[in-house]
């Protein structure tokens, strides 16, 4: 499988415009040979930026909608975009789902004898808006659940990109 990853950091007042033309260009997946899903997605931190990202049987069929009259609309987009396209071509060689999580989690829990602890350690960010954020915390992992004491602190240092 190749994965097409598309990041459009768009100029703010040409956010709706382009938000348009890219819900025009959606075809359901199957219509373009050899697509097995695409998709649009909004940034949270910032609603300006979109991802692209659409599956692929091949590198053939990849190709053929990258010559395609709907991959040259997105490129010209490129005089609404604050900056220059960012495209990633990846290919995947394996993947695996819920059940390999939970394989793991049975043998990591065989070997340690039930629920453990693990220490974090949180970088300290001056951009952060929790002061001295650097501490360890420990972190129960029950074998059917993962509790996160402080978890809103937490995510917010996760979801920062300044580290």
């Amino acid at each position: 499988m190749i994965v097409l990853v598309t990041i459009m950091n768009v100029l703010p007042e040409k956010q709706k415009e382009v938000l348009q033309t890219l819900l025009s260009m959606i075809e359901p997946p199957g219509k373009e040979s050899g697509c097995l899903s695409y998709g649009i997605f909004c940034d949270i931190e910032d609603k300006n930026v979109f991802n692209l990202i659409s599956e692929w049987e091949t590198r053939k069929h990849l190709d053929y909608h990258m010559r395609s009259e709907r991959f040259s609309i997105l490129l010209g987009t490129k005089s609404l975009l604050s900056e220059p396209l960012k495209i990633q071509i990846l290919t995947v060689s394996d993947s695996a789902g819920i059940e390999a999580v939970n394989s793991t989690r049975k043998k990591r829990n065989l070997n340690s004898g039930g629920a453990s602890f693990s220490d974090i350690t949180l970088p300290a960010s001056t951009a952060n808006p929790i002061p001295n954020i650097r501490k360890k915390i420990k972190i129960p992992i029950e074998p059917a659940e993962i509790v996160l004491p402080g978890v809103n602190d937490i995510l917010l240092i996760l979801t920062n990109p300044s580290f």
